[in-house]
C-alpha cells in the first residue's frame, strides 16, 4: 500500500503548507505504531486499543501524540495503484471533513508522522484501514 500511504502523506503536507504549518516527516518508529494500530482497527474499528487504552497511548507519553484512522472498502480484491490513489482521495476528504481529524492534520506541534495501511478481506470486499500516528 505504498502508493496509498505516499499519496496520503503528500496530501497532508500540502494541507499543512496551505495552513502555514511545516510539513511532517516520516518516522520509522511511528510507522511501526501505525502498523500495529491499523491492524487493531481493522480487527475492531475503534480508537480504543484491545487493552483498553487510547490509540495514541501507543506513543510514549513524553511527546505530543495523536491518532487518526480511516478506511475504505472496494468490492474487488485486486487493489491497483490507481485504486490506491482513489482510496487516498476518499480517506483524505473524510479526514478533512471531521474537525478532530482535521485538527490533527494541521496541528503545528506535530513534526513527524507514521502511516500504515492494513488490507483485510471482508464479505463486502477488501477493506483498507489506515492509521496515522502523529508526534513531535
Amino acid at each position: 500500500m505504498s502508493k496509498l500511504n505516499d499519496a496520503l502523506l503528500a496530501k497532508i503536507n500540502k494541507l499543512r503548507s496551505e495552513n502555514g504549518v511545516v510539513p511532517l516527516g516520516i518516522d520509522e518508529e511511528l510507522n511501526t505504531y501505525a502498523g500495529t494500530r491499523s491492524a487493531e482497527a481493522a480487527a475492531k474499528w475503534s480508537h480504543i486499543r484491545p487493552d483498553g487504552t487510547d490509540g495514541c497511548d501507543i506513543i510514549p507519553d513524553v511527546k505530543w501524540r495523536g491518532e487518526n484512522l480511516s478506511y475504505v472498502t472496494f468490492k474487488t480484491s485486486d487493489i491497483s495503484d490507481a485504486m490506491q490513489l482513489k482510496a487516498a482521495d476518499i480517506m483524505f476528504e473524510k479526514l478533512k471533513a471531521s474537525k478532530s481529524h482535521y485538527d490533527n492534520l494541521v496541528f503545528a506541534s506535530y513534526e513527524k508522522i507514521g502511516i500504515a495501511t492494513s488490507v483485510t478481506k471482508t464479505a463486502k470486499g477488501v477493506r483498507l484501514t489506515t492509521a496515522y500516528m502523529f508526534s513531535n
